[in-house]
């Protein structure tokens, strides 16, 4: 999703979907590495299912602009309904059959961008005793470093 937003930003064709209101979560690949060794390391988490994040809450539009700071891009001028993204994500990933570039929106991060996504950690914290050690930002920023926009 990082790579998606930093494309469409360097691109000019992202808008925040809904305002960029919807509340999200994110998670750093060491954080999710330790969330998947401690369950499968702990006899409590035999058919249990937990849900894994750096458990802050925090709108798109927090990420969204905070990957144009980073990489110096400009922040989107426009904000679209959730309906019309939705679309404009089928479209775009049409058209990616005739002209062969990558999409800068489709339906998947359409979804994501404009739906609530936020899921409590809490279950996780209590049964596997994990304890998230980056934040939302050192996840985004330690993504940004491994891709090329």
């Amino acid at each position: 999703m990082v790579k998606g937003i930093a494309q469409g930003l360097r691109d000019g064709q992202l808008p925040y979907i809904q305002g960029g209101k919807s509340v999200i979560s994110v998670v750093s690949l060491y954080d999710a590495a330790e969330a998947f060794y401690l369950a499968a390391t702990s006899k409590k988490a035999d058919g249990e299912i937990f849900h894994i994040s750096s458990g802050e809450r925090l709108i798109m539009k927090e990420i969204i602009d905070f990957i144009a700071k980073k990489l110096d891009y400009t922040l989107p001028a426009k904000s679209i309904p959730f309906f019309m993204a939705r679309t404009l994500g089928m479209l775009m990933e049409t058209s990616y059959y005739v002209t062969k570039k990558e999409p800068s929106l489709c339906r998947t991060m359409a979804y994501m961008s404009g739906k609530s996504l936020h899921m409590s950690i809490d279950k996780a914290k209590r049964e596997l005793g994990f304890a998230p050690r980056f934040s939302w930002r050192e996840a985004v920023e330690e993504t940004l470093s491994t891709i090329n926009t």
